[in-house]
């Protein structure tokens, strides 16, 4: 996302849940759902004199994430794809601010390891990430400041079920 038209800038949600159901031996038939709390924003916004703060604003704003009336972000995956041996693409359906449109995002499997402070779990890897259009979904607040196109990365581990 370009900010002011001269820099990038990110914003992290810090407060969710996914469940993935991965099949290492058949990967087209593993699936995803990730609920996201949009109030739960953390943006290192450098205005100390802000009286609300921005992540509140950003989370609650009926011109940003509108958590009022949209309290999720989900996304559940209809289908996987196999481009090579660790990468591929999974699509679905992205429901934010109460518009559902379907979503690619471009994978990568960084592995599988089981360490001991997880006794007999194992933890598998992996990146994802989409460019999508904020103004498809609703969100056309403040285009001249904030572009219209964002990227969405995800950079994590899950963990076995027991």
């Amino acid at each position: 996302m370009r900010h002011n038209g001269i820099s990038s800038y990110s914003v992290n949600f810090t407060e969710f849940d996914a469940a993935l159901n991965f099949d290492s031996k058949n990967p087209e038939e593993s699936s995803i759902e990730v609920t996201i709390n949009p109030t739960a924003l953390q943006t290192n916004h450098p205005d100390p004199d802000k009286k609300v703060k921005w992540e509140d604003e950003l989370g609650n704003d009926k011109k940003f994430f509108n958590a009022g009336d949209f309290p999720a972000i989900t996304f559940k995956s209809t289908s996987a794809a196999l481009s090579g041996d660790f990468d591929g693409t999974v699509t679905g359906d992205l429901t934010f601010l109460g518009v559902t449109k379907p979503v690619t995002l471009d994978v990568s499997y960084n592995g599988v390891t089981n360490v001991p402070w997880f006794g007999q779990r194992d933890v598998i890897g992996f990146n994802a990430s989409a460019t999508i259009k904020r103004s498809e979904w609703g969100m056309t607040s403040m285009k001249s400041i904030i572009s219209d196109e964002v990227k969405i990365e995800f950079s994590g581990e899950f963990l076995q079920v027991e």
